[in-house]
């Protein structure tokens, strides 16, 4: 491994996404992300908010190669969105 850096915002295949604490006080909340996820029966869409984005560079032959890791809290199922929306708002 090379380095690990910690990020507050990032910006990724045109979309800027920040951490929770960052967003906070902001016009706008990017800190919010949908996964699609395996349960029994089938997919299911999950949903969390950002809590730390860390980048990674190592080498790998010589080549420098960056993966870029989304910590998320609590991802939730959709039948809870509408509840843990009111939650965060208060």
């Amino acid at each position: 491994m090379k380095c690990v850096k910690e990020w507050h915002t990032y910006f990724v295949n045109g979309y800027k996404f920040h951490t929770n604490a960052w967003s906070k006080g902001e016009k706008t909340i990017n800190s919010g992300v949908h996964v699609k996820g395996l349960i029994e029966g089938g997919e299911d869409n999950f949903y969390g908010i950002i809590h730390k984005i860390y980048e990674l560079e190592y080498n790998i032959s010589n080549k420098p190669k960056k993966v870029v890791l989304f910590c998320v809290n609590g991802l939730i199922p959709p039948q809870e969105v509408q509840e843990w929306i009111l939650n965060i708002t208060l």
